[in-house]
């Protein structure tokens, strides 16, 4: 288990990689799937945001408004790419949307954990 300051120093690393991962995930081709609940792939595009929000605050906590509009940024970029350099994906306004939805839960979430660990103080 990694404790807070371990988790800190190795924040970059997870950050980078998981933007690795993410990137990769969104360009890789696709089968059509015409079964299963219709928003699974806006609540995936929110988590995977999410993570990349709070893994970007964790790495650059004094940069995190440049990290989150970078992030939003690279989700237009990724949609725009899905749609130019694959068969089987599309660009899509909508998973846009919850990228910068997922990417503005992180921040929310960040602030509320920090405002709580400042009452406690």
């Amino acid at each position: 288990m990694l404790g807070n300051q371990q988790l800190i120093q190795k924040a970059p690393y997870l950050f980078w990689g998981l933007v690795l991962i993410v990137t990769a995930l969104l360009l890789v081709e696709l089968a059509p799937s015409h079964s299963g609940w219709p928003y699974k792939d806006k609540v995936e595009h929110m988590a995977a945001f999410a993570a990349l929000g709070i893994f970007g605050h964790l790495s650059y906590p004094r940069k995190s408004i440049w990290v989150y509009s970078g992030l939003a940024a690279y989700g237009l970029l990724m949609e725009w790419m899905q749609g130019a350099f694959t068969l089987t994906r599309t660009a899509s306004v909508y998973d846009w949307v919850a990228d910068i939805a997922g990417v503005l839960l992180s921040a929310l979430a960040i602030y509320l954990l920090t405002k709580n660990n400042a009452n406690r103080i």
